[in-house]
């Protein structure tokens, strides 16, 4: 199903990250843990960044540098994000081949 369905697990360093999302022009969902840390995001890509809630013990998590750049493209293509687990440097980029534009 290019372009309305991804889903991705894995496991940096022992850290278990997983995230479930739907693509179909409206609605994206994600949450993954990180060393018993919930991280919930939502929004809706129609209108592009909606909302952004996380929690960290009740920390910011992007004064504690993990959570570092988060960003799409309006049209509603997924396109990178990068965060940084102490540590441990991940890049993931991604366009959805049904909804790629050129950046």
């Amino acid at each position: 199903m290019p372009g309305t369905y991804v889903e991705h697990t894995w496991n940096i360093r022992g850290i278990y990250l997983g995230h479930t999302w739907n693509i179909r022009g409206t609605y994206v969902e994600y949450t993954w843990d990180i060393c018993g840390t919930y991280l919930g995001h939502t929004w809706n890509i129609r209108r592009t960044y909606v909302e952004h809630t996380w929690n960290k013990r009740g920390t910011n998590l992007d004064i504690l540098e993990i959570y570092v750049e988060h960003t799409w493209n309006k049209p509603g293509t997924y396109v990178e994000y990068t965060w940084n687990i102490p540590g441990t440097y991940m890049e993931h980029a991604r366009d959805i081949p049904v909804l790629q534009t050129s950046k």
